[in-house]
């Protein structure tokens, strides 16, 4: 089983299960930079996206994910045949600026499911 948790948890209420605890840290830029990537899949996001991404997200792993889906569904990137180009500028795009407005704003399209 596999639980998460923020660190003020009292860890202790599970000691019957003997757990092991693994601390998740922040990813570093060229990771962010790999995952904002592969969720691009074959086409390469342009270097100054990439900056964005490792900025806005702060190298949280659910936030980078979400980020770069955001972006991508914007419809601020013109695909070609192995890279996107983006169509304007990144300070008018709107796309999430914390993690919980990326969570919310998912929900909100999902509203048919609601």
């Amino acid at each position: 089983m596999l639980t998460t948790f923020r660190p003020q948890f009292d860890v202790a209420s599970l000691a019957t299960l003997e757990p092991e605890a693994l601390e998740l840290q922040r990813l570093p830029p060229e990771a962010v930079v790999a995952v904002a990537q592969d969720i691009a899949g074959d086409r390469d996001l342009p270097r100054e996206v990439l900056d964005a991404v490792v900025a806005q997200t702060d190298g949280v792993a659910l936030f980078v994910e979400e980020w770069t889906r955001s972006l991508l569904e914007s419809g601020a990137l013109r695909r070609e045949a192995d890279r996107y180009v983006l169509t304007g500028r990144l300070d008018d795009l709107h796309v999430p600026r914390t993690l919980q407005d990326s969570l919310t704003a998912r929900l909100d399209r999902l509203d048919l499911v609601r």
